[in-house]
């Protein structure tokens, strides 16, 4: 028994396809072949079947998520640039408006905050209005604290300081 001229699937570079199986007189669409495609169908090339390609399909949550990260990691880097660079430029900004012999007055550190002992004394000023005459206008300070940073020990030590301190200075009373 000889086949038929026409296989029963498709022969596409070497495979086959997926789809309907083409048998004779299935396909109605079917037109009278031109040129190349003639002599491929006569070999059992295929149905003549015209392909339909998927439509590509739009940006799912599988796109987004991982260029959404990407972006806000590419935001969160350049902000931190400028940052940087703002801060530094500010610091460059008061260096240069302090007097010629200020440098020479302040002892030079040897190291960073971190890794040498420093004594540091922080002031709270007062600003508001609390009723007081003659209080207002005057800028006292609120609270005044020593901070003393160890790290050779991993310690903090503060000296808080009373506003209202009452000492006997020699000479002033």
């Amino acid at each position: 028994m000889a086949p038929s001229g026409e296989k029963p699937y498709k022969v596409y570079r070497g495979g086959r396809t997926k789809g309907k199986v083409p048998l004779a007189g299935r396909d109605k669409r079917e037109s009278k072949p031109k040129g190349k495609q003639e002599s491929a169908r006569a070999a059992g090339g295929g149905s003549g079947r015209q392909v339909v390609r998927r439509q590509r399909k739009g940006w799912t949550w599988r796109r987004w998520v991982p260029l959404t990260l990407v972006g806000l990691l590419l935001v969160l880097v350049l902000w931190g640039v400028a940052g940087y660079l703002s801060v530094r430029s500010g610091v460059a900004d008061a260096n240069a408006r302090l007097p010629d012999g200020t440098t020479a007055a302040l002892k030079q550190q040897n190291g960073l905050l971190l890794s040498n002992a420093s004594n540091i004394l922080l002031l709270g000023t007062d600003h508001s209005d609390n009723g007081q005459p003659g209080r207002s206008s005057d800028q006292h300070s609120d609270s005044m604290m020593l901070l003393r940073t160890d790290p050779t020990r991993h310690r903090l030590i503060f000296l808080s300081i009373p506003r209202d301190l009452r000492a006997a200075i020699p000479g002033h009373g």
